[in-house]
């Protein structure tokens, strides 16, 4: 069909849906000055005004079922009666509460457990990290003389710099902690990271607002700036939108905010505060971490440069490295792993946790099941006594596949009822599961966004068509026949 079609017709159905009071009014007025025209002409053929009357009426095959041809041909009336069904099922949920409660929290439950680990699985095996071009980045550890897994030291960081080809950025990021407040009164502890100048750009991240930090403040004393995290921003500054270049006193020490940055930061959301990191002074920066005396190294591949050719490399420097007479520099060789691989799979340990994320997640689908099965019971045990309610609509012309749409329609309205509480629980847990989950898989955060939201309303969907099969309704509450 033409544009033009569709640019007259559209405004036409809006309006039967939106205006549909005068809508009809117009509808009664047009089919009655029909009537009454072939009213006159049955009269001006000799006829008395009831025969007259009658005739037209005839004539036109009835006033209500032209009216109904009319409605018809605007294109709405699957809407029209979709509305009606919907309004009809919240009334009908609306006269058993208590029915209506215990299906909605077991759907709820059954949902929300679905969200909550699809949320997890996504951010650890689905979604890539929430980096620009993640694929290029990569992870640099050491294993030492006792032929355990580390993260380097300053000094390590620096040789890796100075010396590799195969990266266009290598950056570094320590641990620290901050005191947050004027006085210790009053002070609260806020997790955080020292990073390199070069550490954003390094994971290909720009600030949210603001701007990043520069090398002349990773100079000892000239470093007194710091970047919140989205969160931090949030929760504790009312996601002020003047944040920037005001003051704030972290270690008892007066601090410039320069920047925010965003939402998602994948395995560095927990970090609230990030400092420039002071090579030289590491050990005396902020309140730094105890067994923390390391840095986290991270880069971003040359392109054309494979993960195959850093690693050779990284054996070359490691040789040169290499100082077995001096203590403090026990390194062996240098490790180069893919930066998503390390949260992925980082070790024994947390390859039995991804085991349990997914036994967690197929169990929560039986608990679905279970919950499905559960609502199942108590729709068969409801459309027992509603059987006399179906029998007199069957009765008065309702047909079956109209009584399956309604009574799917309230199968629906309750798995939207459930699944909207779902994400919200999910949503006010999603702290709670972050911090539990991220103790077993290091990297592993839930982030209920519009994916998880709109994974889980499928859910649900699935869910009430499932139910609705399950509960029989389509064998047993409409045997009327």
């Amino acid at each position: 069909m033409r544009l033009e079609h569709w640019l007259y017709t559209i405004p036409l159905r809006l309006r039967s849906l939106f205006r549909r009071n005068r809508v009809e009014q117009e509808l009664n007025e047009e089919l009655q000055y029909h009537l009454d025209r072939k009213t006159e002409e049955f009269l001006a053929q000799g006829r008395s005004p009831e025969d007259a009357r009658r005739a037209a009426m005839r004539a036109m095959d009835g006033l209500e079922l032209r009216k109904e041809q009319c409605r018809g041909a605007r294109g709405v009336n699957f809407l029209e009666t979709l509305l009606r069904d919907v309004g009809f099922g919240l009334r009908v949920l609306r006269k058993s509460p208590g029915f209506t409660a215990a299906a909605v929290l077991t759907i709820a439950l059954g949902i929300g457990a679905n969200a909550g680990i699809f949320g997890l699985v996504d951010t650890a095996f689905l979604r890539g990290l929430p980096y620009h071009e993640p694929e290029r980045l990569v992870h640099i550890w050491t294993i030492e003389a006792d032929h355990d897994v580390h993260t380097p030291t300053p000094a390590q960081y620096q040789a890796v710099r100075d010396n590799s080809r195969s990266f266009e950025q290598i950056a570094a990021a320590g641990w620290a902690d901050y005191f947050y407040g004027p006085d210790s009164s009053v002070s609260q502890d806020l997790p955080g990271r020292l990073v390199t100048p070069n550490w954003l750009t390094t994971l290909g991240v720009p600030p949210l607002f603001g701007r990043n930090f520069r090398e002349e403040e990773q100079i000892a004393g000239r470093d007194a700036v710091v970047m919140l995290s989205y969160d931090c921003w949030h929760s504790r500054f009312r996601a002020d939108p003047g944040i920037v270049e005001k003051q704030i006193v972290l270690n008892h020490r007066p601090v410039t905010i320069i920047g925010v940055l965003p939402q998602s930061l994948g395995p560095y959301n927990e970090e609230e505060i990030f400092a420039p990191l002071v090579l030289g002074s590491y050990a005396r920066q902020g309140n730094v971490r105890a067994g923390k005396m390391r840095v986290q190294i991270i880069a971003r591949l040359k392109p054309g440069v494979t993960l195959a050719q850093a690693r050779s490399e990284a054996e070359v420097i490691a040789s040169q490295f290499r100082n077995p007479s001096a203590e403090a520099d026990r390194s062996e060789r240098f490790v180069v792993e893919d930066f998503g691989e390390m949260f992925r799979h980082p070790g024994p340990t947390p390859q039995n946790a991804q085991r349990g994320l997914w036994m967690t997640a197929v169990a929560s689908g039986v608990v679905l099941l279970i919950a499905c099965a559960n609502v199942a019971s108590l729709l068969l045990a409801r459309g027992v006594k509603r059987h006399r309610e179906i029998a007199v609509r069957a009765a008065l012309g309702c047909t079956r596949g109209r009584m399956i749409r309604q009574l799917l329609t309230e199968s629906a309205l309750l798995f939207f009822c459930g699944g909207v509480i779902a994400v919200i629980i999910t949503r006010w847990g999603e702290e709670i599961i972050t911090k539990t989950a991220s103790e077993m898989l290091p990297g592993v955060y839930l982030n209920v966004g519009v994916r998880v939201f709109l994974v889980t309303l499928a859910v649900s969907f699935l869910s009430a068509l499932a139910l609705w099969n399950d509960s029989g309704v389509a064998s047993d509450s409409c045997e009327f026949e």
